[in-house]
This record gives structure tokens, sequence and C-alpha cells, in this order.
């Protein structure tokens, strides 16, 4: 009886030996086999890979592509290869982006109605797809604008083309100053973000031409970048209490202009979207004079911009 049980401890000593050898081999094995793959696929004669015969080329030349459909950005560059998985990465993304967004203030401004004719105002309306830097930076891969989106069948939004066209050309450009760093440190690749806008005037004589056939709704777009390598200068001179979270007087000054085209019955409603995923101050925020505010950080940060978000407002939470 005791020679039995001593057998059988020894037994499953061997065999609990046997195992954790094993483990430690293959644990060894898979990091030399992944680092050696490429000697070893050739050693064993694998081709991991489908040829792409390419017309036009040199024989000797050879292109190599995964077993995916194809995927074009803007530019016409082959990214990836995936149509289902890109249209299943756009449709997560869309919801992330509704479901993120926060309805701050709404007095019967939001949803807008289909067909409603709309005025963009802010440089970030024509701009809003380029935001943060670094790991923060997503590359832009779709030739939608704001406008395009609102205007497409399932939402049926009428954008001020001429508005539209004024900031375009308006030579608007992200602010921000690099190579400073505070102790006298310099560092080409360090950028610091500043605000910048379109001054009203820049802009006045297509408001004064257009925004009676566009009055539905005028809507402002304001944005706060901030990413890797770009710190946040809070002590930004052109905002309220030199804060770069807070209104510009520039913002602040297309938006009161915009509250009176709202008095003078040129525009039916004034709107907010506040772009960005950095904290901001309300306290000058929230006496701006729109009907509605929404915060909301752009889906082309999520890769897709199918959601305009005036358009999905009733999905959206409100703030207490």
């Amino acid at each position: 009886m005791k020679s039995s049980k001593v057998f059988n401890i020894a037994l499953w000593s061997l065999i609990t030996v046997f195992f954790a050898i094993m483990f430690t081999v293959f644990m060894i094995a898979e990091g030399i086999m992944q680092k050696e793959a490429s000697w070893i696929n050739n050693f064993l004669n694998i081709n991991p890979y489908l040829r792409e015969t390419v017309v036009g080329e040199d024989e000797d030349v050879e292109y190599y592509k995964s077993d995916y459909t194809d995927f074009v950005d803007s530019n016409g560059n082959v990214f990836y290869k995936d149509q289902p998985m890109r249209d299943n990465s756009l449709k997560t993304a869309l919801e992330a982006a509704t479901d993120g967004a926060v309805l701050l203030k709404n007095d019967g401004a939001l949803p807008l109605a289909s067909g409603a004719q709309i005025s963009f105002f802010g440089g970030d309306s024509v701009d809003y797809l380029h935001h943060g830097t670094g790991s923060g930076k997503v590359t832009i891969s779709t030739k939608e604008t704001l406008k395009s989106t609102c205007e497409k069948s399932e939402y049926g939004l009428k954008v001020n083309p001429t508005l539209w066209n004024a900031y375009l050309n308006s030579g608007y450009k992200r602010g921000y100053k690099s190579g400073v760093i505070s102790g006298g440190f310099n560092d080409a690749n360090y950028v610091t973000y500043t605000v910048s806008e379109v001054p009203y005037s820049k802009i006045s004589s297509a408001v004064e031409q257009s925004i009676d056939s566009y009055g539905d709704a005028a809507i402002m777009l304001i944005a706060r970048d901030g990413g890797e390598n770009a710190d946040i200068d809070f002590a930004e001179s052109g905002c309220f209490d030199d804060n770069y979270t807070d209104l510009s007087r520039t913002e602040a000054d297309v938006l009161e202009k915009l509250v009176a085209l709202r008095e003078n019955g040129r525009v039916g409603k004034v709107i907010l979207l506040i772009n960005t995923g950095n904290a901001m101050q309300f306290k000058n925020i929230q006496n701006c004079g729109a009907d509605a505010v929404m915060w909301w950080v752009s889906a082309a940060r999520l890769h897709t911009t199918k959601s305009p978000p005036c358009s999905r407002a009733r999905q959206t939470r409100t703030a207490d």
C-alpha cells in the first residue's frame, strides 16, 4: 500500500516536470519561430503571400498583397484591403460618435428638420477633420466634408455654399507655435496649440449675400486641439481669462453677430458645436446666446463622417 502511494506521487511528479519542461520549450520555440519566420518559411518553401501580376512592370518585380478587397483613401492610395471590416469599423465609429455627443443646451433648436437650409460658421467647419497629434492624430481616409455629409439624401440638409466657399478661401489655419519649450529649450518636434479663428469681417460680405436663403440655422463650430508632443498653452491671450479652453474674443464676436442676425429675424436659430476631446471652460460659453450647444468629438477622429451631429440630437445625452 505504501509503495503504491509512493509510486503514484513519483509518477505525477514526473508528469508535472515533463509538462513544465515542454511548456518552457514551446514558449522559447515560439519566440524563435516568430523571429525567424522568414527563414523558416523559406526553408520549408512556404509562401504566406499572394503574388499579384502587374501589367507593364518588369518580370522580376513582385508585389505582395493580402487577400482582402481594396480600400482606397481620398488620394487614391490603397491602405488596406477589407471592405467588410471597413464597413463594420465605420458603423462602430458612427455609434461611438453618436453616443459620445452630449447636448448641453437645447431650447428646441435641435434636431434640425430634413430640408433645413443652414449656414456653417467658424474655420473649424471646413477643417474639422484635422485633430490631434502623434498617436492622437487620425489619418483622413475619406473625401467627405461636413457640407457633403449633411447634404446626403438621408439627412437632406442644404448648406450655404457661398459662406462655405468664403471660409475655404479665407486662408484659415489651425493655430500653433513650434520649437519653444519653457526653460529656454528648443525642440523642432514640439508644438503648442493656440486659438485661430476667421474674423467676422472676412466673411461678412458672404453672409450678407446668402444668409437670407440659408437662415434656418446658423451653426458655429469651435475646436480645441491637443495631443502627443503638443501641449496646451493655457495662457492664451486671445481668449477670455487668457484661457485656451474658453471662448476666444474672435469666436465670441462671431457668435454675437449670429445672435444679432437671429434677433433681426434673418436667422431662425443659433447652434454652437464644440468639437474637442479637451476639457472646456463654460464660464463664457454658457452665456453666448446660442439656442443649442452640443459637445461633439468629430466622427472624423473615429474614421467616419457619416453622421452630421445636428441630425442625431435626439439620440444624445443631455448634461445635468
